[in-house]
């Protein structure tokens, strides 16, 4: 009996000290997790470091058949679709026609395209295990693309690189009039030493907001936290509550934590500001998905003209729209991987002045669509609406009845869809090419 009762007292003591350790963060605990999270990472991983399947890249499969569907052909229109994602082996962006046909690949190799970054100290092992997402095409046949979190790309129309900003550029890229872009972009804070803001511990990533000149420059950096600051929107800027301010979870590389989770910014084009009252060209609408919150400000003041937490869940994209309206991808997301909760993600119209919200896509008996994150929706003409349905592999495009009239499926195999982390579509007579060969 006694030598039971040893037994189950070092046993409790054993696990008290694991307590205590991991509580007061003594060592070897740091080496303990550390060891603890890099298996974890590797089981993980396995697929992808066998060169069997991405894992971070597939998603099990929602839809039957796969690439090109075409519904109703007259009403699809005659765009060329530019498509980011997972193809054929390996990142790529490419540009294809509505029946299919690629009209242009630029292959991404992020690992060769990063070399060099000083901010990245965590670098994934292979390629498939970086991220890209957000992409826009020029009328010369370049592109330029984020590698997430790492860096900001353009290669012209053959696939050479022009120029790279090392910047933890993110999610969305946005070109204005002048050849200049928004894009979202972050400044990794690794330890209190060379943080000015005492408000949250690190380490954490701070969304800024970055404008990018069309020789790859960098114009302007805006700090989210200032602009919070300097409108005395300290509210919203705790907005979880609580006693303490806090940071939340983040998949990015190296920082393990983030504010505001920056997912777009769109400048007010001078075309459509006769159609809003309270803002003026060039005013940049700014979403952050860990609020639920859309904002307006003018990015020379950082005064903050209007906000609005609307009726959606950790939502995508808001855009401009001529009408007077804001529209948005409400992700709807409920943590599951086709919306068995909360059902569909939608497409939502926002009227600024009375903040009143209108469902365009996605209830009743509109197409049901679902992506936990990155969901982007493009207006196009005569009431075609353009979207991505990211985590599914799935880019559709619906008329004004909201019935789908085109649509694209990536699959990677049997069992498994491959991402597709946006989609854009151009008229064709917006590029300049007449020749996409490149001699090859």
């Amino acid at each position: 009996m006694r030598k039971y009762l040893y037994i189950i007292f070092f046993m409790f003591l054993a696990f008290s000290t694991g307590v205590l350790f991991s509580i007061l963060r003594l060592p070897p605990y740091g080496l303990v997790r550390g060891g603890v999270e890099q298996v974890q990472l590797v089981r993980r991983d396995a697929p992808s470091l066998l060169g069997l399947r991405p894992v971070h890249w597939t998603t099990k499969r929602r839809y039957e058949g796969q690439g090109v569907k075409i519904h109703r052909a007259a009403e699809a229109g005659s765009d060329y679709v530019l498509l980011q994602g997972f193809f054929e082996g390996g990142l790529e962006i490419r540009l294809v026609e509505l029946d299919g046909t690629v009209v242009h690949r630029w292959p991404i190799s992020p690992g060769a395209l990063t070399e060099g970054i000083e901010h990245l100290s965590n670098r994934p092992l292979i390629d498939w295990n970086y991220d890209s997402h957000g992409a826009v095409a020029l009328p010369d046949g370049s592109v330029v693309f984020n590698i997430d979190h790492i860096a900001l790309v353009k290669l012209d129309r053959c696939g050479a690189v022009v120029w790279r900003v090392d910047t933890p550029a993110h999610h969305s890229i946005e070109r204005n009039a002048d050849g200049t872009f928004w894009v979202s972009s972050a400044v990794k804070h690794r330890d209190a030493s060379a943080l000015a803001d005492r408000l949250y511990r690190p380490p954490f990533a701070e969304d800024h907001l970055t404008k990018i000149g069309p020789d790859g420059r960098i114009l302007a950096n805006i700090s989210l936290i200032e602009v919070f600051r300097s409108n005395d929107a300290m509210g919203l800027l705790t907005l979880p509550g609580g006693t303490n301010t806090r940071t939340y979870r983040a998949s990015r590389p190296d920082m393990p934590r983030e504010l505001f989770h920056l997912n777009d910014v769109e400048a007010l084009p001078a075309d459509m500001a006769g159609a809003f009252d309270a803002f003026a060209s060039g005013d940049l609408l700014v979403s952050l998905r860990n609020r639920n919150l859309i904002l307006v400000m003018d990015p020379n003041t950082l005064r903050m003209k209007w906000w609005h937490i609307g009726n959606w869940v950790r939502h995508h994209d808001p855009d401009w729209h001529a009408d007077g309206t804001i529209r948005l991808f409400d992700n709807n997301r409920d943590g599951t991987e086709a919306g068995d909760i909360l059902g569909s993600s939608r497409i939502v119209s926002i009227e600024p002045d009375s903040k009143r919200e209108r469902i365009l896509l996605g209830e009743g008996e509109d197409p049901v669509f679902h992506t936990t994150r990155r969901g982007k929706h493009q207006q196009l003409s005569g009431g075609r609406i353009l979207v991505t349905e990211a985590e599914a592999g799935r880019v559709f495009i619906t008329n004004s009845a909201n019935e789908i009239v085109w649509e694209y499926l990536n699959v990677f195999d049997e069992t498994h869809a491959a991402r597709i982390s946006e989609a854009r579509a151009y008229p064709r007579e917006y590029f300049d090419v007449s020749d996409w060969s490149c001699g090859k």
